[in-house]
């Protein structure tokens, strides 16, 4: 309560007073799943049932408008009602707190928030923040699907971007990510980057294209490993009223490693009925040879998603995800959740 507290003022303290004021909203999800899950070797097979939190969180935003100047903050929080896994004690950490300014030259932001280039691959993600998504293949009760590297999970720290205005359907971002380290002595210490352009044009099918790009010095972008690395993003989408279709592929290029990373993924969508749409993803890894701890692998999901409300959404699905380790190991999950969402003017 003292951090929504604070980050409140801090909101207050950030915008101008402006003649008509700041808007305020809260938005926020519950998410809620149960799954079976399995993991299967030669040598063991494990099973286990839990009920999971998907990513819960509550979103604060304000902004205000005055000659052409929009000046705004946002507070995201994640809320977890779980703790038997360490990843849930994380849930209720500060997921996003940013500020800025935008014009008509474009959008200025700091703080903490998600990377342009996570949130390339989240978007092509029908399956993101649910049980049946997990980027390295084994059990997860958030995140990113298989075939999307772990940078599309996370938040990141100390970040500065900017995001151009759209001409002719093209804009450009450009980030640095400020590493505070205050030893400053050597290999680690130095600032991660990204850039990229994207192109979006409704009257082709919806596409919404483009490339990302992150060059990694100091770890500072959240799921970035160890060491310096440069990767790469290609994404796209296309999409009308009953059907969408989603792709990404990375490579993700690590100094002390022989090979590149590949992580190749593909996603659907069709709707069936006003309130019932089916899903389904398919994605590899390519790791290398030299990468153990990243093992090749292929798997998808399929499932379904049912509006129950307006608000309340229902899902059910099935993974599958094969990797190529020396015990020829194969995880399943079997899930059904929902997912309530809100968002309010205050």
């Amino acid at each position: 309560m003292k951090r929504v507290v604070l980050a409140l003022g801090l909101m207050s303290t950030a915008l101008p007073a402006l003649a008509l004021g700041p808007d305020v909203s809260l938005a926020g999800t519950f998410g809620l799943s149960l799954s079976w899950y399995e993991n299967h070797t030669d040598a063991n097979d494990v099973t286990d049932l839990d009920l999971e939190n998907n990513g819960s969180n509550f979103r604060i935003s304000a902004a205000a408008q005055e000659v052409g100047i929009r000046a705004f903050a946002v507070y995201e929080r994640g809320a977890s009602n779980d703790k038997t896994h360490a990843e849930d004690a994380l849930n209720e950490d500060v997921r996003e707190f940013f500020g800025g300014v935008s014009g008509q030259y474009g959008t200025l932001v700091y703080g903490r928030k998600a990377t342009d280039y996570r949130l390339a691959g989240q978007r092509v993600d029908p399956f993101y923040n649910t049980s049946a998504a997990s980027s390295n293949g084994r059990f997860a009760s958030e995140g990113a699907s298989f075939g999307l590297s772990g940078m599309t999970n996370g938040f990141t720290s100390n970040t500065v971007a900017y995001t151009t205005p759209v001409l002719y359907g093209f804009s450009g971002n450009v980030a640095g990510y400020i590493n505070n380290n205050p030893n400053n002595v050597g290999v680690g210490d130095e600032a991660d980057f990204g850039a990229g352009v994207s192109y979006a044009n409704s009257d082709w099918l919806g596409l919404d294209a483009g490339v990302q790009l992150l060059d990694i010095n100091g770890n500072v972008v959240t799921g970035s490993g160890s060491g310096e690395s440069t990767a790469y993003r290609a994404h796209a989408s296309l999409g009308k009223e009953l059907w969408t279709f989603g792709f990404s592929y990375e490579v993700w290029d690590i100094a002390f490693l022989d090979d590149p990373r590949e992580y190749a993924f593909l996603s659907g969508s069709y709707q069936l009925f006003e309130a019932l749409r089916l899903a389904a993803t398919a994605g590899s890894v390519n790791a290398g040879d030299t990468d153990a701890a990243s093992p090749d692998g292929v798997g998808g999901s399929v499932g379904m998603f049912w509006d129950v409300t307006k608000n309340l959404n229902a899902y059910w699905a099935l993974r599958y995800v094969a990797l190529d380790t020396a015990d020829d190991e194969t995880n399943a999950t079997l899930a059904t959740g929902v997912k309530f969402v809100f968002d309010v003017d205050l």
